[in-house]
């Protein structure tokens, strides 16, 4: 009697068996040409071949940093999005200037003349994100690329940008900074060999659901005869309704052998 109760058990307990993994991905992707970063001046004009990103010059409104071959899935979700740079001088002022990105699936370069050309206001007049992040900048220190040079988590950015209707991966991402007068902070171009990384973390799109098998076997001995009855069927993990059925007949049989083994039947 005793064994029959561990062999119902075994299997009810061995039929439930779901076990769910998700591993993130990531990349750092740096600008890797001249027209991936540059700046748009106070009246419009716009210039790819600068040595230094100048947040806070007089002279400079806008800057664009366009990161290639983004390698992030339709459907992902962005966990971490942030851009490290290397200071180009030691600044320590209050400063403060604002990110967002380009809402188009994939970003033209800065300098594309077939789409945007560096005539005036190449950079302002780009489509931009709703969402945006105000960074208040720590000091920097002259050739430090460290937590004080790394900008605050952009995933809310690139979270609109990638869930936009034809983006894929392989696309690319230009974020906008609005840098107003002050500070200043400088940073290393692509011209100037040190140019910025974007580093990336995100989750795969969930995978769509499947029907998970499950077996089902309830074991019984006919009071009668003493014949094993084994009653066995596979349901699937949406199919709720005989699957509460299942373990209801198995508990049902579980409480009449344990009732028959207290009254020493």
């Amino acid at each position: 009697m005793i064994k029959r109760l561990l062999i119902i058990f075994g299997l009810f307990i061995s039929s439930i068996a779901i076990v769910a993994v998700v591993f993130a991905d990531q990349q750092n992707a740096t600008i890797i040409q001249s027209s991936d970063d540059g700046y748009e001046d106070f009246s419009g004009g716009v210039n790819v071949t600068g040595q230094t990103l100048q947040f806070g010059s007089a002279s400079a409104n806008l800057f664009g940093l366009r990161f290639e071959a983004i390698n992030v899935p339709p459907g992902a979700v962005i966990s971490a999005a942030t851009i490290q740079f290397v200071a180009k001088g030691t600044h320590s002022d209050p400063y403060t200037m604002t990110i967002a990105a380009q809402l188009v699936v994939s970003a033209p370069p800065i300098s594309d003349t077939d789409v945007y050309t560096t005539a005036l206001y190449n950079l302002s007049t780009r489509p931009t994100t709703v969402s945006s992040v105000t960074w208040s900048m720590p000091a920097w220190t002259l050739d430090e690329a460290g937590a004080n040079e790394l900008s605050p988590d952009l995933a809310a950015i690139v979270q609109e940008v990638v869930d936009q209707a034809g983006w894929s991966a392989g696309n690319h991402i230009l974020f906008i900074a609005d840098t107003p007068e002050g500070g200043p902070r400088y940073a290393y171009s692509y011209d100037s060999g040190n140019p910025a990384t974007l580093q990336l973390q995100w989750s795969p799109p969930p995978a769509t659901p499947t029907p998970t098998p499950i077996v089902a076997t309830a074991v019984y001995s006919l009071p009668t005869t003493g014949d094993i009855v084994i009653y066995r069927r596979e349901i699937t993990s949406g199919d709720l309704i005989v699957a509460a059925g299942v373990w209801g007949l198995i508990i049902l049989l579980l409480t009449r052998e344990i009732w028959r083994v207290a009254r020493g039947q």
